[in-house]
């Protein structure tokens, strides 16, 4: 059972303001996928999707269809969570059709590389207690380096309760954090995290709940 993990969870949700319970945020917060248009050729991943632009904001977006909505739910929960605690996410936000949340659409961040970041190892706790599998990605595209050589990850649709290719993980997501080692051991990007890093991990997971 991993009701005791989406217990924590959800007890740092509260301290934020938000229900892990519900479905999603508010329709208000969504944006129509009428609104959106998705480029061809662009997907990149294993979900249907693409390089969007919103029509009502010109903003550029790189805009994902989950079958199951509860990976929607999932990424958008775990990029809040990544947020308050300080990690370099992109803003997400759920895609709406016909008023149900069908993917997840998420602001396209400039000047990202592929690499190791120097600050790559502080989020390994969060990624650690989110069960962010596919952190760094199969391809590497996950965990990239930012303008300043910042690390920055992108799609956390492999966090929570789902697998990246849109499985439920299962009793696989126990209340035992074994991510903290398994992801290091998987992950030569990730390998070689300091016990300064970690400290800073736990810091940044304590200070969750703090936060109004």
């Amino acid at each position: 059972s991993y009701a005791a993990r989406l217990a924590e969870v959800d007890e740092q949700l509260g301290a934020l303001g938000v229900e892990f319970s519900r479905v999603i945020p508010g329709r208000e917060q969504g944006v129509p996928v009428r609104d959106l248009d998705i480029e061809p050729g662009t997907q990149r991943g294993s979900q249907q999707g693409g390089l969007s632009t919103d029509r009502r904001t010109g903003r550029r977006n790189y805009t994902k269809r989950y079958p199951n909505p509860e990976q929607a739910r999932s990424e958008i929960i775990a990029n809040r969570l990544y947020q308050a605690a300080g990690i370099n996410v992109p803003n997400t936000q759920p895609v709406l059709e016909g008023g149900e949340v069908v993917g997840v659409t998420s602001e396209v961040i400039e000047g990202l590389s592929q690499g190791v970041a120097r600050d790559a190892g502080d989020g390994l706790v969060i990624d650690a207690w989110l069960a962010n599998w596919d952190v760094v990605g199969e391809a590497q595209d996950n965990l990239l380096v930012g303008p300043q050589g910042e690390a920055v990850r992108l799609d956390q649709g492999g966090a929570l309760t789902m697998r990246a290719m849109g499985k439920p993980k299962g009793d696989r997501f126990t209340d035992t954090v074994e991510e903290i080692t398994t992801l290091r051991e998987q992950n030569p990007e990730l390998a070689g995290v300091s016990p300064a890093q970690l400290r800073r991990g736990f810091v940044a997971l304590e200070s969750i709940a703090s936060q109004d």
